[in-house]
């Protein structure tokens, strides 16, 4: 899902039966919220904050800037991409068959 979405309570419940069908969601916070906790696995921060490199897995960081939404992971979510500093960048939660990736750089940005 990309763009400036405004999920619907209809979208959301086809979105989360394609999931637990066996389907990927990857979606970015703005249209991810944080009232979609059990689909993200995340509890977001009110606030934007900029880091100065970032990382995929255990691989070096790389320099380069970027804005993300600070937010702790719930039980069952897997980390993916940190900033520099270690803070979760994209996340994975399995849900039923399927899994929600969430990536915490507003809109993609």
């Amino acid at each position: 899902v990309a763009g400036a979405v405004a999920p619907t309570p209809e979208l959301l419940a086809r979105l989360e039966r394609y999931v637990r069908g066996g389907g990927t969601l990857v979606w970015p916070v703005g249209v991810a919220r944080p009232e979609h906790t059990p689909l993200t696995g995340l509890t977001l921060a009110p606030e934007v904050r900029v880091a100065r490199a970032w990382r995929w897995g255990r691989g070096s960081a790389r320099p380069e800037a970027s804005s993300h939404i600070p937010a702790r992971t719930e039980v069952g979510t897997t980390v993916l991409s940190t900033t520099g500093g270690g803070e979760p960048l994209i996340v994975e939660r399995r849900v039923g068959r399927g899994s929600v990736v969430t990536c915490l750089q507003p809109w993609f940005g």
